[in-house]
């Protein structure tokens, strides 16, 4: 397809076709017959038509749990060696992995953490990509994540061992350009029985729930078991991750405070579809997978029957044999029973919103970025099988009002 399937040339402006616009108002969904007139990156102005739409439009994924420096392998050895000593290298693996993303129609992503610290010239090497006009999704950068000894993946974390390092960290983390502070309080999964114990001490946390608020910094926490969400429910924190473990109390409560939930489900699905493979660590995975699945399936008929409210699109991509070019997160929302409806919600305004971005992001409206997907059939249309294979029916992708044609 061409670029004049899609859009006009008007002047100095650019108009699209007439598109039916999925919109979203005050939690309902709702759709438009409109064209777009878009400069500058933005979206100018919504002119309503009559004539008949060509293609449905909404706005482009967010991807609120990934990581650029993970590369989906089973280990960390080949990214580690390439963070190390082949930095440009590494680079140009990321900058590939985000122009896939965005031709899967997503254009904006909270990377979540590296591997490692010796970062801040990867994240530099992708925004000067960016720069230079390779399609590359807006990004929320957590330089690194923060834990303690005993922590899950501690070893490829900041380490803190007292209240002071830990306030200097937070204030090293806002020089190098990060907007969100990653926290990983607990270890890893103990086996029979199955259990995560909290290693992070709560007067840290207090601490970095305080600091990250006055600077204006996300704060979210990687938290499986009720002791960690409950630390994070304490202290209010912006997002909990993967929330494996989380009573119906404790998903209530979230919604309440307006704390945002990424499920992680494609990386856990991932990690369990690798362990049945190599036939190792199945118990794990096997466990992870188990519980993350009937907290969702709580989660979805939480209200009364209807959904929690504040789901996140978050993949994890990049982790554990986790691709980046991915939308099974969203198709496995579906499968475990959120609405279309709700799924759209989770991947693009509540995406917006957590990153703070809800006024630029997540709507197609003036003022707006022109960040959309074209779609040759209503996604709301689609039954739950057809949602496995999501990006066949995406026919382009926009971002920043340029056009990104499927290869």
């Amino acid at each position: 397809m061409k670029s004049s399937d899609f859009l006009v040339k008007d002047g100095s402006d650019i108009r699209t076709v007439p598109v039916d616009a999925i919109a979203f108002v005050q939690g309902n969904v709702e759709w438009n017959r409109v064209s777009f007139r878009i400069q500058d990156g933005k979206i100018l102005s919504c002119e309503s038509r009559n004539d008949p739409a060509e293609f449905v439009v909404t706005p482009g994924f967010v991807n609120c749990h990934m990581h650029w420096l993970m590369l989906g392998e089973p280990t960390l050895e080949r990214e580690i060696e390439l963070i190390k000593n082949r930095p440009d290298e590494m680079v140009g693996i990321v900058v590939e992995n985000a122009r896939a993303m965005v031709r899967k129609g997503i254009t904006a992503c909270c990377d979540k953490g590296p591997p490692g610290l010796e970062t801040p010239r990867i994240y530099q090497g992708l925004q000067a990509a960016k720069s230079r006009g390779l399609p590359v999704p807006k990004t929320l950068v957590s330089t690194w994540t923060t834990s303690v000894d005993g922590a899950f993946a501690s070893s490829l974390s900041r380490r803190v061992y007292s209240q002071n390092e830990l306030e200097q960290l937070i204030r090293e983390l806002q020089e190098t350009g990060a907007g969100i502070m990653k926290i990983v309080p607990e270890s890893g999964l103990h086996l029979a029985p199955f259990t995560y114990e909290w290693v992070f001490p709560e007067n840290y946390f207090a601490v970095a729930r305080e600091i990250t608020a006055r600077l204006g910094l996300l704060l979210a926490i990687h938290a499986k078991s009720p002791e960690s969400i409950g630390m994070g429910l304490k202290y209010s924190v912006d997002c909990i991750e993967h929330a494996t473990e989380a009573s119906g109390a404790q998903l209530k409560e979230m919604q309440s405070k307006g704390i945002y939930l990424s499920p992680t489900l494609e990386g856990l699905w991932c990690r369990l579809n690798y362990a049945v493979s190599s036939g190792s660590g199945i118990a794990t995975a096997a466990f992870e997978w188990g519980s993350a699945t009937q907290m969702f399936r709580n989660a979805v008929v939480l209200n009364e029957g209807k959904p929690f409210t504040h789901f996140l699109f978050g993949s994890d991509a990049g982790s554990a044999c986790t691709p980046h070019a991915s939308l099974r997160e969203l198709y496995l929302m579906r499968r475990l029973g959120l609405p279309a409806e709700y799924c759209l919600q989770a991947a693009m305004i509540n995406g917006a919103r957590f990153m703070r971005l809800h006024r630029s992001v997540g709507q197609l409206m003036p003022g707006y970025c022109a960040d959309m997907i074209f779609w040759r059939r209503n996604p709301l249309e689609l039954d739950v099988a057809e949602w496995e294979r999501l990006d066949q029916y995406i026919a382009a992708v926009m971002l920043d009002g340029n056009l990104i044609e499927p290869e």
